[in-house]
Protein backbone atom coordinates (compact mmCIF):
# COMPACT_ATOMS: atom_id res chain seq x y z
CA UNK A 1 0.00 0.00 0.00
CA UNK A 2 2.99 2.19 0.61
CA UNK A 3 3.61 2.10 -3.34
CA UNK A 4 0.17 3.28 -3.57
CA UNK A 5 0.80 6.28 -1.42
CA UNK A 6 3.55 7.38 -3.35
CA UNK A 7 1.81 7.36 -6.22
CA UNK A 8 -0.42 9.39 -5.32
CA UNK A 9 1.51 11.48 -4.19
CA UNK A 10 3.82 12.11 -7.52
CA UNK A 11 0.22 12.68 -9.24
CA UNK A 12 -0.87 15.25 -6.65
CA UNK A 13 2.15 17.30 -8.75
CA UNK A 14 2.55 15.56 -11.87
CA UNK A 15 -0.84 17.33 -13.13
CA UNK A 16 0.25 21.02 -12.73
CA UNK A 17 3.60 20.47 -13.72
CA UNK A 18 2.41 19.10 -16.89
CA UNK A 19 -0.17 21.87 -17.74
CA UNK A 20 2.70 24.68 -18.22
CA UNK A 21 2.83 25.11 -21.45
CA UNK A 22 3.72 29.00 -21.69
CA UNK A 23 6.42 31.15 -18.87
CA UNK A 24 3.88 34.08 -19.25
CA UNK A 25 2.23 35.47 -16.39
CA UNK A 26 -1.23 34.64 -15.94
CA UNK A 27 -3.99 37.46 -15.08
CA UNK A 28 -6.67 36.90 -12.51
CA UNK A 29 -7.64 37.70 -9.21
CA UNK A 30 -5.10 37.80 -6.62
CA UNK A 31 -6.03 35.83 -3.22
CA UNK A 32 -4.03 35.36 -0.39
CA UNK A 33 -3.16 31.72 -0.10
CA UNK A 34 -3.79 30.23 3.33
CA UNK A 35 -3.51 26.43 4.84
CA UNK A 36 -6.09 24.29 5.58
CA UNK A 37 -6.39 22.66 9.32
CA UNK A 38 -7.20 19.81 10.29
CA UNK A 39 -8.99 18.95 14.06
CA UNK A 40 -10.53 15.84 15.02
CA UNK A 41 -11.94 13.95 11.85
CA UNK A 42 -12.25 17.44 10.60
CA UNK A 43 -10.04 19.34 7.64
CA UNK A 44 -11.25 22.82 6.80
CA UNK A 45 -9.81 25.19 4.29
CA UNK A 46 -11.25 28.77 4.05
CA UNK A 47 -9.53 29.65 1.50
CA UNK A 48 -10.56 26.64 -0.86
CA UNK A 49 -14.18 27.19 0.89
CA UNK A 50 -14.77 23.35 1.81
CA UNK A 51 -14.20 21.19 4.28
CA UNK A 52 -13.94 17.24 4.62
CA UNK A 53 -15.52 14.43 7.34
CA UNK A 54 -12.73 11.44 7.34
CA UNK A 55 -13.98 8.44 7.12
CA UNK A 56 -13.95 5.79 10.22
CA UNK A 57 -10.37 3.67 9.89
CA UNK A 58 -8.58 6.50 8.53
CA UNK A 59 -5.82 9.30 9.84
CA UNK A 60 -5.21 12.46 8.46
CA UNK A 61 -0.92 13.41 7.73
CA UNK A 62 0.37 15.26 10.78
CA UNK A 63 1.27 19.40 10.36
CA UNK A 64 5.14 17.60 10.80
CA UNK A 65 4.33 15.23 7.56
CA UNK A 66 2.70 17.91 5.83
CA UNK A 67 5.55 20.65 6.51
CA UNK A 68 7.94 18.37 5.58
CA UNK A 69 6.16 17.30 1.60
CA UNK A 70 6.47 21.52 1.35
CA UNK A 71 10.05 20.91 2.31
CA UNK A 72 9.51 22.78 5.54
CA UNK A 73 11.06 21.69 8.88
CA UNK A 74 9.17 21.05 12.19
CA UNK A 75 10.63 23.82 14.02
CA UNK A 76 10.01 26.50 10.84
CA UNK A 77 8.58 29.48 13.00
CA UNK A 78 4.85 29.34 11.38
CA UNK A 79 5.46 33.19 9.77
CA UNK A 80 8.24 31.82 7.89
CA UNK A 81 6.27 28.69 6.93
CA UNK A 82 3.48 31.02 5.92
CA UNK A 83 5.95 33.22 3.89
CA UNK A 84 7.68 30.00 2.40
CA UNK A 85 3.95 28.67 1.49
CA UNK A 86 3.05 32.20 -0.20
CA UNK A 87 5.92 31.74 -2.71
CA UNK A 88 5.99 28.39 -3.70
CA UNK A 89 4.19 26.99 -7.02
CA UNK A 90 2.94 23.98 -5.46
CA UNK A 91 1.48 23.53 -1.96
CA UNK A 92 0.83 20.55 -0.08
CA UNK A 93 -2.48 21.63 2.24
CA UNK A 94 -3.99 18.08 3.07
CA UNK A 95 -3.37 14.28 2.85
CA UNK A 96 -5.60 11.10 4.62
CA UNK A 97 -5.27 8.20 4.08
CA UNK A 98 -6.79 4.13 5.27
CA UNK A 99 -4.20 2.10 5.84
CA UNK A 100 -5.23 -0.96 5.51
CA UNK A 101 -6.38 -0.36 2.06
CA UNK A 102 -4.45 2.45 0.42
CA UNK A 103 -7.49 4.13 -0.41
CA UNK A 104 -6.33 7.89 -0.25
CA UNK A 105 -7.58 11.82 -0.63
CA UNK A 106 -4.87 14.35 -0.59
CA UNK A 107 -4.98 18.49 -1.70
CA UNK A 108 -2.54 20.34 -3.38
CA UNK A 109 -2.79 24.03 -4.54
CA UNK A 110 -1.36 24.89 -7.54
CA UNK A 111 -0.28 28.79 -7.99
CA UNK A 112 -1.48 29.75 -11.57
CA UNK A 113 0.67 32.10 -12.51
CA UNK A 114 3.55 29.26 -12.63
CA UNK A 115 1.45 27.60 -15.12
CA UNK A 116 1.63 29.45 -18.33
CA UNK A 117 -1.09 32.26 -19.88
CA UNK A 118 -2.71 29.60 -21.55
CA UNK A 119 -4.16 27.62 -18.54
CA UNK A 120 -7.00 29.96 -17.64
CA UNK A 121 -9.72 27.56 -16.44
CA UNK A 122 -10.76 24.41 -14.77
CA UNK A 123 -11.08 22.52 -18.24
CA UNK A 124 -8.09 23.56 -19.74
CA UNK A 125 -5.99 22.70 -16.69
CA UNK A 126 -7.51 19.02 -16.20
CA UNK A 127 -7.70 18.68 -20.74
CA UNK A 128 -3.73 19.51 -20.50
CA UNK A 129 -2.61 17.36 -17.70
CA UNK A 130 -4.84 14.29 -19.19
CA UNK A 131 -2.26 12.29 -21.70
CA UNK A 132 0.85 13.28 -19.45
CA UNK A 133 -0.30 12.18 -15.94
CA UNK A 134 -1.26 8.80 -17.46
CA UNK A 135 1.81 8.77 -18.97
CA UNK A 136 3.86 9.59 -15.59
CA UNK A 137 1.70 6.72 -14.44
CA UNK A 138 2.67 4.42 -16.66
CA UNK A 139 6.21 5.27 -15.88
CA UNK A 140 5.66 4.18 -12.25
CA UNK A 141 4.63 0.91 -13.20
CA UNK A 142 1.05 1.33 -13.48
CA UNK A 143 -0.54 -0.80 -15.68
CA UNK A 144 -3.97 -1.00 -18.05
CA UNK A 145 -4.23 2.87 -17.47
CA UNK A 146 -7.54 4.19 -19.30
CA UNK A 147 -8.45 8.52 -18.36
CA UNK A 148 -10.82 10.58 -18.99
CA UNK A 149 -12.42 13.45 -18.57
CA UNK A 150 -15.47 14.26 -16.71
CA UNK A 151 -17.00 16.50 -14.53
CA UNK A 152 -17.81 16.05 -10.50
CA UNK A 153 -20.00 17.09 -7.84
CA UNK A 154 -18.38 18.22 -5.07
CA UNK A 155 -19.33 20.05 -1.98
CA UNK A 156 -22.56 21.64 -3.96
CA UNK A 157 -20.49 22.77 -6.81
CA UNK A 158 -20.10 20.85 -10.25
CA UNK A 159 -16.19 20.64 -11.36
CA UNK A 160 -14.05 19.42 -14.23
CA UNK A 161 -11.40 16.15 -13.46
CA UNK A 162 -9.92 13.38 -14.47
CA UNK A 163 -11.18 10.26 -13.73
CA UNK A 164 -8.49 7.54 -13.70
CA UNK A 165 -8.84 3.95 -14.05
CA UNK A 166 -5.69 1.27 -13.87
CA UNK A 167 -3.91 -1.91 -12.02
CA UNK A 168 -1.23 -1.48 -9.51
CA UNK A 169 1.11 -4.50 -7.96
CA UNK A 170 -1.98 -6.41 -10.14
CA UNK A 171 -4.60 -4.21 -7.73
CA UNK A 172 -7.25 -2.44 -9.12
CA UNK A 173 -7.06 1.13 -8.24
CA UNK A 174 -9.39 4.12 -9.16
CA UNK A 175 -9.16 7.65 -8.96
CA UNK A 176 -10.66 10.73 -9.81
CA UNK A 177 -8.38 14.03 -9.80
CA UNK A 178 -11.41 17.03 -9.24
CA UNK A 179 -9.95 21.04 -10.37
CA UNK A 180 -11.62 23.55 -8.28
CA UNK A 181 -10.15 27.11 -9.00
CA UNK A 182 -9.75 30.03 -6.48
CA UNK A 183 -8.34 32.93 -7.07
CA UNK A 184 -4.58 32.78 -8.17
CA UNK A 185 -4.57 29.12 -7.56
CA UNK A 186 -5.95 25.69 -8.79
CA UNK A 187 -7.05 23.13 -6.05
CA UNK A 188 -6.12 19.95 -7.56
CA UNK A 189 -8.27 17.12 -5.11
CA UNK A 190 -7.57 13.66 -5.86
CA UNK A 191 -9.79 10.74 -4.28
CA UNK A 192 -8.15 7.12 -4.77
CA UNK A 193 -9.27 3.86 -4.03
CA UNK A 194 -8.33 0.25 -4.17
CA UNK A 195 -10.24 -2.93 -5.07
CA UNK A 196 -13.55 -1.38 -6.12
CA UNK A 197 -14.38 2.06 -7.51
CA UNK A 198 -15.72 3.89 -3.59
CA UNK A 199 -14.27 7.06 -4.67
CA UNK A 200 -17.80 9.01 -4.97
CA UNK A 201 -18.39 7.47 -1.54
CA UNK A 202 -15.26 9.35 -0.65
CA UNK A 203 -16.02 12.32 -2.50
CA UNK A 204 -19.69 12.52 -0.63
CA UNK A 205 -17.56 13.29 2.75
CA UNK A 206 -16.44 16.86 1.58
CA UNK A 207 -18.91 19.63 2.22
CA UNK A 208 -19.05 23.25 1.57
CA UNK A 209 -17.79 26.41 4.04
CA UNK A 210 -20.60 28.70 2.47
CA UNK A 211 -23.15 29.72 4.37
Amino acid sequence: MKKIAAVLLVLAVTLGMVACTSDKDVRGTKSTVSMGETEGNKYESKFIGIGFNLPSGWTFYTDEQIRALNNATADMMDDKYAEQIKKADIIYDMMAIQTTTGNSVNINLEKASALGATITSEETYVKNGMSSVKQALESMGATNVTAKQTKVKLAGESLHAIELTMKINGVAFYEKVICKKVGNYFACITVGTTGSDQTESVISQFYSLKK
